[in-house]
């Protein structure tokens, strides 16, 4: 019989390598995610930490992919279902659900809720190219070498963006 899945265990594992790659010079290390059913990049030093979503308190009268607000060890960010920001609908609520918190240098307490996390990437192993008619956060666009492609998310350009 295979190994079970265990949600808790990744997610302590993927929090235990963004925290060791941090620490180190990481290249053009990326963070994979999936939001509205995309695969996406962003860049590991972006990234202050990836948690399952705690309890929401709805904001009355926002926008529909605004969530609410959420205590993260202390800190309240407001959260953006990113996949219903995109457009492509609502992030259904799962046990693979995450936050992804971004590092506090950027400035901002809002979060992401993203469908997955997909573990740390490597640049150079992907090829790149310039996505067509892009919005200027979502920057380059990457091939695997499955042939799966992978948008790269600028959050700090995110966060500057009227729109969001």
């Amino acid at each position: 019989m295979g190994a079970s899945f265990d949600p808790k265990h990744f997610q302590a594992e993927l929090e235990r390598r963004i925290e060791a790659a941090t620490e180190r010079d990481t290249g053009g290390a990326r963070v994979g995610f999936v939001a509205g059913d995309r695969n996406w990049l962003v860049a590991l030093a972006d990234v202050q930490e990836i948690v399952a979503p705690p309890p929401l308190c709805p904001v009355p009268g926002a926008r529909r992919w605004f969530l609410g607000m959420v205590n993260v060890r202390g800190r309240l960010y407001g959260v953006s279902d990113f996949g219903d920001f995109l457009g492509l609908g609502r992030t259904a609520r799962s046990a693979t659900c995450r936050l992804l918190v971004p590092h506090a240098r950027l400035g901002v307490n809002a979060a992401l809720l993203i469908q997955a996390t997909r573990g740390l990437a490597k640049l150079d192993a992907y090829t790149s190219s310039v996505p067509d008619a892009a919005p200027p956060w979502r920057s380059r666009r990457y091939r695997d070498s499955e042939g799966g492609e992978w948008d790269d998310l600028d959050l700090a350009r995110l966060y500057a963006d009227p729109e969001f």
